[in-house]
């Protein structure tokens, strides 16, 4: 009878020796489990600011380029209005001088190369 409790005995340690050999392996797989869930949500938490960090840059160069296009077409806008007032000028003096010279037909040549969208230089 004592070998069979003896026996019973050492078969109960080999048993609980195995339920703790189990619960060191869950544990350390828990922990690797964790360390790898805090590695993910810290690359991820690393790429979402380095997204955020683009994104603001984007919106950056696009409000810093509609800035340049605003100011680019007030320029254009300017110039056009230039050009309308000197083409203005010009048709007044050309009508001018050919009431005054015939012949000349320089003037009217500049108009009609302006009016055809050509550049007479």
């Amino acid at each position: 009878m004592a070998i069979q409790v003896t026996e019973h005995e050492a078969a109960h340690k080999a048993e609980l020796q195995i339920e703790r050999d189990e619960v060191s392996r869950l544990k350390a797989e828990l922990k690797k489990a964790h360390d790898q869930n805090a590695e993910m949500e810290k690359a991820a938490a690393e790429e979402k600011k380095r997204q955020e960090s683009e994104a603001q840059k984007l919106k950056e160069l696009l409000e810093k380029s509609e800035t340049s296009a605003t100011s680019t077409q007030k320029e254009l806008d300017a110039l056009n209005a230039k050009a309308r007032t000197w083409m203005s000028e010009l048709t007044k003096i050309n009508f001018e001088m050919a009431s005054k010279f015939p012949r000349s037909s320089f003037l009217s040549d500049i108009k009609m190369y302006t009016d055809m969208g050509l550049n007479p230089v």
